[in-house]
């Protein structure tokens, strides 16, 4: 049984590819959220308050 044509990874007059591993990475944006639980809701909010705020 033979081995197959995919054996030889490595071709004459294949030109080699860079790898993305060597790349600058794409910057990330994160977004950090707070919750406060209050025990009674008022009139201009509710028991639960969201804050949010993003980085980046």
């Amino acid at each position: 049984m033979g081995r197959g044509v995919h054996f030889n990874h490595k071709q004459k007059g294949h030109d080699h590819e860079k790898p993305k591993h060597g790349e600058p990475a794409p910057s990330k944006h994160t977004e950090r959220v707070a919750y406060d639980i209050h025990t009674v809701a008022t009139a201009e909010s509710g028991p639960v308050s969201i804050t949010t705020k993003k980085d980046g």
